[in-house]
């Protein structure tokens, strides 16, 4: 059996210095309900902005300020979409990572 002695500047000696481990966070929670309602807001906001620019779509004509308006909230629906897709994405590799579904 190897028994070592510690000298008196070895770190765990009696009276020495103690060198602790810092242990990483623990894994966030997935706080299911949440995420979902944020999902929801996000398909609910694209939905909004898909709609509205349906209905201008039609009542634009050769205004200049209506079709810049138009193109906008067509932009808005895009990156809206974009969000609900990314938020989407999250939930899905959340649930995954967590066990969830499987």
């Amino acid at each position: 059996m190897n028994r070592r002695r510690l000298d008196p500047e070895t770190p765990g000696a009696r009276g020495g210095a103690m060198a602790h481990r810092q242990l990483p966070p623990g894994e966030p929670t997935l706080n299911i309900a949440r995420a979902v309602n944020d999902l929801r807001q996000r398909v609910a906001r694209a939905e909004a902005f898909a709609t509205t620019a349906d209905d201008l779509f039609e009542d634009v004509g050769n205004d200049r300020r209506q079709h810049e308006r138009l193109a906008w909230i067509v932009t808005e629906a895009a990156t809206a979409t974009q969000g609900a897709l990314a938020a989407c994405s999250k939930l899905a590799d959340d649930l995954a990572k967590h066990g969830v579904g499987t």
